[in-house]
Parts: C-alpha cells; structure tokens; sequence
C-alpha cells in the first residue's frame, strides 16, 4: 500500500493538471490552426478549423475548473476561472511570439 502523500503534494499536483489543460488545448488549437492542409477538404474540415480551437479550449477551462473545484478550501470560482484564463493567454502570447519573434524582434 503507498505512503499517504501530504495535502500541499495533492494540491499542488491538482493545479498543475488544472493548468496543463488550457496549455495543451492553446498548443492544440494553434496545430490545427497551423496545420489545415491535413484536414479533410469539405464542410468538416472547415468546422474543425474554425471551431476546434475555441471549443478545445473552453473544455479544457471547464474540465480545469471541475478539478479545481473538490480541492480543500477551494478559491472562488472567478478566481480559479481567472487564473485558468491568464494560463492559456501566457500560453498564447508565448506561441505567437515564438512563431512572430523574428517580426517584432529582427
């Protein structure tokens, strides 16, 4: 049977999760965004290029915020929604910065 794991390791291990998610999502949207030439050619395709970015990243908040939402002493909902929000813009700017850096930054 393995050791208890302490409340801060279990917290801590619930935020990172929560995280990754919006942050795998952005990097998701973006591929796809990327990338529409592997797409089928008809309406699909079409859907999921327009789409697929928003929807991935609204599912991953949500499913963010359900985990977040049973830890002990949980923060408010805005707050966790805010800080889930501010994960995937860093996430965003990071990548677009990594794709535009030589732009902004000859």
């Amino acid at each position: 049977m393995p050791a208890a794991r302490s409340p801060a390791a279990q917290l801590a291990g619930t935020w990172i999760m929560a995280a990754a998610l919006p942050i795998a999502a952005v990097l998701t949207g973006r591929l796809i965004a990327y990338y529409p030439q592997l797409l089928p050619n008809r309406l699909p395709g079409l859907v999921i290029h327009e789409l697929a970015p928003g929807l991935l990243l609204a599912l991953a908040i949500g499913a963010g915020l359900a985990l977040t939402a049973h830890t002990a002493k949980p923060p408010r909902f805005a707050i966790r929604l805010a800080i889930l929000l501010m994960v995937a813009l860093a996430t965003g700017v990071a990548s677009l910065l990594y794709e535009f850096g030589h732009v902004l930054y000859p």
